[in-house]
């Protein structure tokens, strides 16, 4: 037979191995010396589990943190950059329509309107200015109510909230009822169809728990001593996370009027700037705008429960490249978990995805 023929010959039942392994009937050398791999495999592997059992045990005992905070073992993963919305000028809020194909981005310059495109990126219109056109606007933010898809738009410079249906038709101004003065600002809805508003006029801010026809349910942040209000989202849990912008911190609230927690300005993980726009995903995870470090910074639930977020990673930078920005702003995020974040140095809405 050819030596360059390989050749598997079958052993007896009572054959032995090199170093002594028994093999069965049936089985061959190959099979033999295949199993005595396996079982080196496996006991690496498991050497590699107790050594990272014995990791997480030293961390939790020494930080008294969770295995998942250890540094470089995050299981997170941050999105990438895939595409950006352009023809839109000085973007500050967005928000999206998944059921009727719609992305509305207020601008801060040019026409001031609120440009309204589809989410792959083609612009349809924008929606109409109310009133007088004498009058100034510049409309801040924007949401849209899930149970209507109705749009309702913060206009800083009218002080006014302004109601659209799904098609884009000027309903009505919304006003709270009892407050005879406002100037609303940020935005956003709870999956029950309640809206919440910050109100950044007066000596007291506050932000508004309340119905789309103005029936005011609640006030909270009275004794917190709000500064700039530019970013609301509602979390799975039903609290309410707040950018607390001028004084540099992320609230959380609960039942109470008053924050139950929140992100401290300077905290050494994850040191807040210029905290805006706010949004939450489908696994859970708060995504924060810090305007002046140019970054989108992505937060945790804490595993003790308690209502102060986790941070997780960063992403972005400054700059004028893909991915970079110049003064972020407002963000959205869709049920598939892509981002709309708006750029609004660099006149685009970035769209980054998982």
């Amino acid at each position: 037979m050819s030596d360059d023929v390989a050749v598997t010959e079958s052993l007896e039942p009572d054959q032995e191995v090199v170093e002594g392994a028994t093999v069965a009937e049936g089985a061959t050398v190959a099979e033999a010396g295949m199993s005595r791999r396996t079982l080196i495999i496996l006991i690496c592997v498991a050497a590699g589990v107790l050594a990272l059992l014995g990791l997480a045990l030293a961390w939790y005992v020494i930080t008294g943190k969770s295995p998942t905070q250890i540094p470089g073992l995050s299981k997170e993963i941050p999105p990438h950059y895939s595409r950006a919305i352009y023809d839109v000028s000085a973007p500050l809020g967005v928000a999206l329509d998944e059921k009727n194909d719609r992305v509305y981005i207020t601008q801060s310059s040019g026409d001031r309107k609120v440009a309204i495109f589809t989410l792959d990126g083609t612009r349809v219109g924008n929606l109409p200015t109310p009133g007088n056109a004498k009058v100034a606007h510049m409309p801040i933010y924007v949401a849209v109510d899930p149970l209507t898809q109705d749009v309702f738009v913060t206009d800083r410079a009218a002080a006014a909230l302004y109601q659209y249906d799904s098609s884009g038709n000027y309903l009505r101004t919304v006003i709270p009822r009892g407050v005879a003065k406002w100037n609303p600002m940020a935005l956003c809805f709870d999956t029950s169809g309640l809206l919440y508003v910050s109100d950044v006029s007066g000596k007291i801010p506050v932000i508004y728990q309340m119905r789309t026809d103005g029936e005011v349910i609640r006030k909270l942040g009275a004794k917190d001593k709000l500064s700039f209000v530019n970013g609301l989202v509602v979390q799975s849990n039903g609290t309410l996370a707040v950018a607390d912008s001028n004084n540099g911190r992320v609230l959380i609230y609960g039942a109470s009027p008053e924050a139950e927690g929140g992100l401290a300005r300077g905290k050494a993980d994850a040191p807040l700037g210029l905290p805006r726009g706010l949004a939450v995903d489908d696994r859970e995870r708060l995504y924060v705008v810090d305007t002046v470090n140019q970054i989108v910074r992505v937060y945790l639930p804490a595993d003790d429960g308690t209502p102060i977020p986790v941070y997780a990673f960063s992403f972005g930078g400054q700059g004028t490249a893909d991915g970079a920005f110049e003064y972020p702003n407002g963000i959205a995020v869709t049920s598939r978990n892509q981002l709309f974040i708006t750029d609004r140095g660099n006149n685009r809405v970035q769209v980054w995805s998982y």
